[in-house]
């Protein structure tokens, strides 16, 4: 079963029942800052999914290929995304947006349709930005009304957990998980920690070592507060101390779930992995729900790792 198919499966088909007619942000409020796209190929995308339709579905309305989104509000999340499009970290059907001057000329048009088609969606917020906040706020009801099937957003700031809790209680009613990214210690930046959790959020990437994507819902749902950060290491011998070091850094003696993604180069072995699943074991509760997946990159030096680790629970206030 294809990705879209599966997702399909978890609400899609009731949303895509409903399709109203959709506005942009610049012209459904002047307090919402307009989309500029980073990364978009809806034509090529739509495409592709076109070309793939299969034979059961041709010639009628039931099946409708669906796409992610990324959206980045505020200076530190335009960071991030230009970022992810620089490192190549794109799904080849997803679109990444920022705020930005205004779109060329028929753009609009493509995110009005990929609204529409959106299963899955991440926004990356910088908390620092006031107006940031607000546009996060627009886009996260926006998603909701839309019922895509999987919607989260990821905080970036080192104030995010004193934010105003009325604000994040509607964008956790409205989204199934809000992460904060936490940079202490030898972690890597925060534009380095969304580029480490793209491939499972929101794009729900599956190889060999997969997971099924309500799986990462039931994670997400774990719990009030949600955490997420990246290690680097460049030696194998390395691994302990990069698992030790990522979990130190989350507060994990009070989470009920975690997403850990392996990135690594071709080389990665299933030794590797269950070493890594070992190290997990033994600094998460014994209840803890693992996802637990990896992700290959071709052009990678051997050797080279980066660990994705996001816990959920009732951390602590720090």
């Amino acid at each position: 079963m294809k990705r879209r198919h599966m997702l399909q499966c978890l609400g899609t088909a009731s949303a895509l029942a409903l399709r109203p007619e959709w506005t942009l942000a610049i012209g459904a409020s002047t307090a919402v800052r307009p989309l500029t796209p980073v990364f978009e190929q809806w034509p090529q995308a739509f495409a592709k999914a076109e070309r793939e339709r299969p034979e059961w579905a041709l010639g009628t309305t039931d099946w409708d290929p669906l796409f992610p989104l990324v959206v980045g509000l505020g200076p530190a999340a335009e960071v991030a995304i230009d970022r992810a499009k620089a490192d190549g970290i794109v799904h080849a059907e997803a679109g990444l947006y920022r705020t930005g001057p205004p779109v060329p000329a028929g753009v609009d048009d493509w995110l009005v349709l990929r609204m529409e088609r959106c299963d899955s969606a991440l926004l990356v917020i910088d908390t620092h930005d006031p107006q940031a906040l607000t546009d996060a706020l627009y886009w996260a009801r926006r998603l909701a009304e839309r019922n895509a099937c999987f919607r989260a957003a990821i905080l970036l700031g080192a104030h995010a957990a004193s934010l105003d809790p009325v604000w994040r209680g509607a964008m956790q009613d409205a989204l199934h998980g809000v992460l904060q990214v936490k940079t202490q210690g030898v972690t890597l930046g925060a534009a380095s920690a969304v580029c480490a959790l793209l491939p499972g959020v929101p794009y729900l990437e599956s190889y060999l070592i997969g997971y099924d994507p309500l799986d990462v819902l039931n994670i997400l749902g774990a719990g009030p507060d949600a955490r997420t950060t990246a290690v680097q290491w460049h030696h194998r011998s390395m691994l302990p101390t990069g698992v030790t070091n990522a979990c130190c850094a989350l507060d994990p003696d009070r989470c009920n779930g975690a997403l850990a993604w392996v990135h690594s180069g071709p080389d990665f072995s299933i030794w590797e992995f269950d070493q890594i699943a070992e190290e997990l074991l033994g600094h998460l509760p014994d209840a803890t729900s693992i996802v637990l997946s990896h992700f290959p990159h071709s052009h990678w030096p051997e050797e080279r790792r980066i660990l994705s680790l996001t816990l959920v629970g009732a951390m602590s206030s720090a």
